[in-house]
């Protein structure tokens, strides 16, 4: 399915994320996702991650039903979106796999089985939800003039905090943008969707006092620390909720190279 600019030159994303559903779905959850999704009439929705809440209690001693009962509940999730034919991508959050399945599993077995998924995993990366999705120009030439990127960034690290991210999707989202680059004769815009961000987002933010009017709290890595938006930010940029991020990146990334 290739996906391409309206005629008005808009292109609309939905990004739902951290939904955490167990078997027993939530009818507000539903009512959420269908009032969202008739309201906006998204081009394309982009999960990024804990669809289901892989560490509930209720996914245990399932056995050889379990993997059925995770397609049921995804199924249901997405169904505001599936029934009505929209393009949906999907990436992995860090608690999805603790349900007991792979990523690779979930996104190969479950969610490529449904209606207007797009995206392939992206080829020497290991799990499921690393993608490149291309998004063409509104005048039926073919030409890619939007990029949209995937990463899994992976789960909980056994020591406690998230896992570093995979230096391998680094070099290959690398690639990704140079081919795109030498294709087109320039960088083509692009969005990156991840559900555990990097460490390289509190560059951009300022540590302050408690008290100082607009401090925000941060938790995990950050515990107990306060912050604000950096001098780098916008006059009318919003900032409610510092990231939680990896106590350990990978390798000395600049962010230009990843950005």
């Amino acid at each position: 399915m290739k996906l391409r600019f309206q005629k008005d030159g808009t292109f609309k994303i939905m990004q739902i994320t951290d939904m955490q559903e167990i078997p027993a779905i939530s009818k507000d959850t539903i009512a959420l996702m269908e009032r969202a999704v008739l309201e906006e009439q998204p081009d394309l929705v982009v999960y990024t991650g804990d669809q289901i809440k892989g560490y509930g209690v209720t996914y245990k001693g399932k056995g050889e039903e379990l993997e059925r009962e995770v397609a049921q509940t995804i199924g249901k999730l997405l169904e505001p979106v599936t029934k009505r034919g929209i393009p949906f991508a999907v990436t992995f959050g860090n608690h999805d796999c603790q349900v007991g399945i792979s990523n690779q599993d979930q996104f190969y077995h479950i969610y490529k089985r449904l209606p207007n998924c797009i995206g392939e995993q992206a080829e020497g990366i290991d799990g499921g939800g690393t993608c490149a999705i291309p998004i063409e120009a509104s005048d039926g030439s073919g030409r890619d003039v939007f990029e949209l990127y995937l990463f899994d960034s992976g789960t909980d690290a056994r020591e406690g905090g998230y896992e570093a991210f995979d230096p391998k999707i680094i070099a290959w989202y690398r690639k990704q943008r140079e081919d795109l680059r030498e294709k087109n004769g320039m960088y083509v815009p692009s969005i990156v969707f991840q559900h555990i961000p990097m460490r390289e987002y509190y560059e951009v933010l300022k540590r302050v006092d408690r008290g100082e009017k607009g401090a925000v709290r941060a938790y995990r890595t950050h515990k107990d620390e306060y912050y604000k938006l950096g001098e780098t930010c916008g006059a009318g940029d919003i900032f409610l909720e510092p990231p939680s991020v990896p106590d350990v990146n990978t390798g000395e990334i600049e962010p230009q190279d990843y950005f």
